[in-house]
């Protein structure tokens, strides 16, 4: 019984109270897994979503209402490919490492389930107040080519210059080489970010899914759009 306690306690620290989804520090580590270890299928992707209407709920009903968004869109999120990671970023950003994807199409796939998920689900029924205005998502998405051996070993020789705190993996005022697997999980992590406003201007005030999407690969160390 103790071995077992130990265990959901250690589960619990990797995981968000609040939304049952990976914390972020898990998804840092995740993510640098991701990028430096060969896997199946031609490429992953990062999904990084955001609440269009968290503020207005926090701001007029109270953070309670925000906290039951938050919760159900962990619920809702949990519900991935198998292999795939679900993270709460932070606040009310939650991003998706979708893992062993054949084409750059399938990333799209994965996103427009979820926001579909998102836009269906009967929020009225949690509380009357989401009827007029439910939840909505916008959606940055990223799909990167699995570097090859080269780019791979490229990256080991530049991860062995320096020691980083977890803490600091994605610290912008903490140097990291250019190249190395810190500096480049930072920059897809940023065009996802992009990407995601970029969603919520495109398509602000439409019916269609706000999701806007950019496909690379690593070239020398570097990404580069494809």
């Amino acid at each position: 019984m103790e071995l077992e306690q130990r265990e959901a306690l250690l589960n619990r620290m990797r995981r968000d109270g609040r939304t049952l989804l990976y914390r972020r520090e898990m998804g840092e580590e995740r993510l640098l897994t991701t990028l430096r270890e060969e896997h199946r299928g031609n490429g992953f992707g990062i999904e990084l979503a955001d609440h269009d209407r968290f503020k207005f709920y926090n701001d007029t009903y109270g953070h309670t209402l925000g906290d039951l968004v938050l919760s159900t869109t962990g619920r809702l999120f949990r519900m991935h490919r198998e292999g795939d990671i679900g993270v709460r970023w932070g606040g009310d950003e939650f991003l998706r490492i979708v893992r062993n994807l054949v084409t750059e199409t399938q990333l799209g796939l994965v996103a427009g389930r979820d926001t579909e998920i998102v836009d269906s689900f009967s929020w009225e029924t949690l509380d009357e107040r989401f009827a007029d205005n439910p939840p909505r998502l916008s959606v940055g998405l990223v799909y990167c080519e699995h570097p090859s051996q080269e780019e791979r070993a490229r990256m080991v020789k530049l991860d062995e210059q320096v020691t980083i705190a977890s803490e600091q993996r994605f610290d912008p005022s903490v140097w990291v080489p250019d190249g190395s697997s810190f500096d480049l999980v930072r920059k897809l992590v940023a065009l996802a970010d992009e990407k995601m406003y970029e969603a919520k201007r495109q398509f602000a005030g439409s019916a269609e899914p706000h999701i806007a999407q950019v496909n690379v690969r690593i070239t020398h160390g570097k990404l580069m759009k494809i």
